[in-house]
């Protein structure tokens, strides 16, 4: 019985330091590096606050794993100083614009999906596949 005791209070104390973590970010460099290859990042300060983001996460987990803490508080230094201030300046003027386009598409795309789940919704009407397959084979006949 005496054994039982230790494993719940091993227990118990797991359970009251994860109620006292607080929550993180879900943010990592693997994370960072597909944002920054697909173009997700607007202007320097959207990457900086991916970046900032991962330091939070290091010192919360600082216990851890304290070469992680090191390695993403130097990649924040460095990323502050290597930013040229014309090109935050130039991208401050652009991602509004572009944030815009974006939303624009986002809102285009979830139209179109709209419509074919209607289109998919739609009773088949005898005779209607036989068209769209002419007219598909109409339109390829007319390209080289």
């Amino acid at each position: 019985m005496a054994g039982h005791g230790g494993a719940m209070n091993g227990i118990m104390e797991q359970q009251e330091i994860m109620q006292q973590t607080p929550p993180l970010f879900d943010m990592d460099l693997e994370r960072t590096q597909t944002d920054l290859f697909k173009a997700r990042y607007l202007t320097p300060r959207d990457f900086l606050n991916d970046v900032y983001k991962m330091v939070d996460k290091a010192e919360i987990r600082a216990h851890e794993d304290q070469k992680r803490l090191y390695k993403a508080q130097a990649m924040y230094a460095v990323s502050i100083q290597e930013f040229d201030p014309r090109l935050a300046l130039h991208c401050g003027r652009m991602a509004p614009r572009e944030r815009q386009r974006m939303e624009e598409r986002r809102k285009e795309k979830e139209k179109t999906r709209q419509r074919s789940l209607m289109v998919l919704s739609h009773p088949w009407v005898p005779g209607e596949a036989q068209g769209r397959m002419d007219c598909n084979r109409n339109l390829r006949s007319l390209t080289p």
